[in-house]
């Protein structure tokens, strides 16, 4: 009974905040890897950039330096490829988009280097939530009467839900499949804050494949660069 009182005793000392929370914002240029393994009709790689948001709320351990940030981010990344066989249909341009919701929970330690100046690190784990990934195609087609007619169609792959200037798109099997797009995600990363401006740099990486089918072997995996600059309040 003295061992598990003892035991509480540090854990609610570690666990204890202070009134010292602050608001982290940011924004950040963002790199997506995107890695795919399967029949989605995504090309093995795509590297997306784009830009990315995010919120935290950092909660000051009893030890010194030391913190709890349970974090609320969001990234849109896009490429531009070229298809020069497109199922049939000769040139197409491809428009891929990709949006992501993710929520981490960061270990974080910060060294006062002066006054109001510290540098920081953290990590941890979260979830990330794909809210949508897109392609959206142009290419030419040939209507009943031979004549060529621009298409296009914008295609989720998460939903399977294609829309296009071409009733029959989907209908005729060109865009038909859908991926999972919850996964656990783990994320790292250093930073500097300076009184109320702060730059960060984080990496954040999927834990496990996701897949589209348990019994099927389709993957997909993404790995996030991400470097911005926010402000504390």
């Amino acid at each position: 009974m003295k061992n598990v009182r003892i035991i509480l005793a540090i854990v609610l000392s570690l666990t204890a905040t202070n009134a010292s929370a602050k608001w982290y914002l940011k924004g950040a240029y963002t790199h997506m890897a995107f890695k795919t393994r399967g029949d989605y009709g995504v090309p093995p790689a795509l590297s997306m950039t784009g830009f990315g948001i995010g919120l935290a709320h950092d909660f000051s351990l009893r030890v010194k330096g030391l913190s709890i940030r349970p974090g609320l981010g969001y990234t849109s990344t896009k490429q531009r490829t070229t298809d020069l066989e497109f199922y049939g249909f000769g040139l197409a341009n491809n428009l891929w988009k990709e949006q992501t919701v993710r929520f981490t929970i960061d270990v974080k330690y910060a060294l006062e280097v002066t006054k109001g100046l510290d540098i920081y690190a953290f990590a941890g784990p979260g979830l990330g939530f794909g809210a949508s990934f897109t392609q959206e195609v142009k290419f030419m087609r040939h209507n009943e009467k031979g004549e060529q007619v621009p298409t296009t169609a914008t295609h989720n792959m998460y939903t399977g839900v294609t829309q296009s200037n071409w009733p029959g798109l989907a209908a005729d099997g060109l865009f038909t499949i859908g991926m999972a797009n919850l996964g656990i995600i783990a994320r790292g990363g250093v930073g500097i804050r300076y009184k109320w401006i702060f730059a960060e740099v984080d990496y954040t990486m999927d834990l496990i494949n996701r897949n589209s089918d348990v019994m099927s072997r389709n993957k997909i995996r993404t790995n996030v660069l991400s470097a911005g600059i926010g402000v504390v309040f």
